[in-house]
């Protein structure tokens, strides 16, 4: 039975328990992990928060203390950074890509590249032109149909978004930066898992007066892929496969990203042809 003070998700067929006694902070939980709620009765992942003098203590309990916040934003980082990890460790026959994943026409469409590349930003641009959203910052791939599974926990911009993609009254902000639960986001149908069809690596320069778009084969994509991966050592051959399957089985593009509502009636305009 979970108890009252804790939350009960289920992510990628694995349950979690996040157990917190901190009534403003299991709110804030509930509303950044929306549609990932159920009624588990058996988490494999089991969490507690504590309140501390210095923040916040986050513990599991398979082995303590996991570490230590001095704010939510910083729980939060914590929190996921500990979770991806231990989905990883759950779930080593899916392939684990850093990257954003929306969904368009039934198909899953996969935003990646390196930290600060915009990838969340232009996730939100592209909500606002209709598609879904399936993770902002995870794809865990299932290679033998190679399906992307949601992984819906809220989308985090690191600084507000621009003029005409503005936020949603009341969005939560941490020092982490603003986060949009799926509840609130643009006429987002509900995730599911979804046939990977499109791959794009995404470059952002502040000065680039115009994003422009260039298809790139199988081998370039491999290369770009392979140092986003999470779990490769999980897999036989390092990934390779994988990763090699990946990048032949789908489209790939390379998106040098500018003024956000540009930049996405570009990939729109790559995702109609």
């Amino acid at each position: 039975m979970i108890a009252q003070s804790s939350l009960a998700l289920q992510c990628v067929g694995r349950g979690i328990a996040i157990h917190c006694e901190d009534g403003p902070t299991r709110d804030v939980l509930r509303e950044l992990f929306d549609v990932m709620w159920t009624e588990t009765a058996s988490p494999q992942l089991q969490y507690r928060i504590a309140a501390t003098d210095a923040g916040y203590c986050l513990s599991r309990s398979d082995v303590g203390p996991v570490g230590n916040a001095r704010d939510l934003g910083q729980l939060l980082y914590v929190l996921d950074c500990d979770l991806v990890i231990q989905l990883q460790r759950l779930r080593p026959d899916l392939l684990f890509l850093h990257a954003a994943v929306l969904t368009y026409e039934g198909a899953a469409h996969v935003l990646t590249g390196r930290s600060g590349a915009g990838k969340s930003t232009t996730c939100w641009g592209l909500l606002h032109r209709g598609l879904g959203y399936l993770s902002d910052e995870l794809a865990p791939i299932r290679l033998p149909d190679m399906t992307v599974q949601p992984f819906p926990r809220a989308l985090c911009m690191k600084t507000a978004p621009p003029p005409g993609f503005e936020l949603p009254p009341g969005t939560p902000a941490t020092s982490r930066g603003y986060h949009v639960a799926i509840s609130h986001m643009p006429a987002s149908p509900p995730p599911v898992p979804s046939p990977l069809q499109t791959v794009f690596f995404v470059e952002y320069d502040a000065s680039r007066r115009a994003p422009t778009i260039r298809a790139i084969g199988s081998a370039e994509a491999a290369a770009r892929l392979y140092p986003n991966l999470l779990n490769a050592l999980a897999h036989d051959d390092a990934a390779m496969a994988g990763v090699t399957r990946i990048a032949t089985a789908t489209r790939a593009f390379l998106v040098e990203a500018a003024e956000l509502g540009a930049t996405c009636e570009t990939i729109l305009g790559a995702l109609r042809h």
